[in-house]
């Protein structure tokens, strides 16, 4: 794998993972008994609507390759960008809010012996030293280190270049890898990225549009707790206010989104009903045809032959 196309590898597991309804926080990117395991071993974080924690006997980076995140430890919120990495030291308990549709964050475990205080280079440069000095202070009070770098820097071909090895292993790799650590950590410096001292993110005002498009794009794995937790909002709130926004509850707003798309896709007659209900995120193929039933008053069979009937007729005129 190159490095040019392990955006859309990334895209793709996700997407694959969320289609499937996965469970789980993180999703391997290391194929089955990787020789580079113990080198590197990299995780792909599931977007599956749901806030996780997490905890690694292994120094850690993250890496967020698109969109944004937020990731909180020590009682500090640490806000990610594209192109943004964190280190944390081994044992740190952190938590990573839902993610939404195009945010792709990247979990990479380090060796033990590569945490952040290891991998700093030793310099006698005069305009090193302060910036090193600060970082390990940091360090040792957070446990944590947040570097703002950007798509375009040297530190994101080099974290990504990592990621290409872990998910497409190539002769060498493992001995390769120490170098990539001290190289990314000396490229990060190069730049000035260190973002200092963690601060809390300021309170932001979602609007009405945010949180249709959240259930635009979750409709089939999201419940109102998720979504709650997404936006730091509480359950009974977020209800009280799509209710007053739109005139529907939670549950009338996911119905008629899974609705909509199962109408769609029933002008396909190579989907199987059964493959529809398992896609729109309905556990029941019985509750299914019983609540699409009240709403069409005909079967999912019914209205598919009439949309096909519908189309020859089109086709025909």
């Amino acid at each position: 794998m190159d490095i040019y196309h392990v955006g859309e590898a990334l895209v793709q597991r996700q997407l694959v993972a969320k289609k499937r309804q996965v469970k789980g926080t993180w999703l391997n990117l290391a194929p089955a008994n990787s020789l580079l395991t113990p080198t590197l071993d990299a995780k792909l974080e599931n977007e599956d609507g749901r806030r996780h924690r997490h905890q690694s006997p292994r120094p850690t980076l993250l890496y967020l390759f698109s969109g944004t995140a937020r990731v909180t430890t020590q009682q500090v919120q640490l806000p990610l960008l594209s192109g943004n990495l964190v280190f944390l030291a081994a044992n740190t308990p952190y938590q990573v809010d839902a993610l939404k549709a195009g945010d792709v964050l990247v979990t990479l475990h380090l060796p033990a012996d590569q945490s952040l205080l290891q991998l700093l280079p030793a310099t006698s440069a005069g305009e090193s030293v302060p910036v090193i000095q600060r970082i390990i202070a940091d360090y040792h009070q957070w446990h944590c280190a947040r570097f703002n770098g950007n798509k375009i820097a040297d530190s994101a071909y080099i974290t990504e270049r990592m990621i290409c090895e872990v998910m497409a292993p190539t002769q060498f790799g493992a001995a390769r890898m120490p170098h990539f650590f001290q190289l990314l950590l000396i490229e990060l410096l190069r730049q000035a990225d260190y973002a200092g001292a963690p601060q809390s993110l300021p309170a932001r005002h979602v609007t009405t549009t945010e949180l249709l498009t959240y259930l635009d794009e979750n409709y089939d794995v999201s419940s109102l707790t998720m979504m709650a937790q997404t936006f730091d909002y509480n359950p009974n709130y977020l209800s009280n206010r799509l209710k007053a926004a739109t005139g529907k509850s939670f549950i009338q707003l996911v119905d008629d989104r899974r609705m909509h798309v199962a109408v769609s896709l029933l002008e396909n007659p190579r989907i199987s009903v059964e493959e529809i209900v398992n896609y729109i995120g309905y556990s029941s193929k019985s509750f299914f045809y019983k609540k699409f039933k009240q709403r069409y008053g005909q079967s999912p069979s019914e209205l598919r032959q009439l949309l096909i009937t519908e189309q020859k007729g089109k086709l025909i005129s």
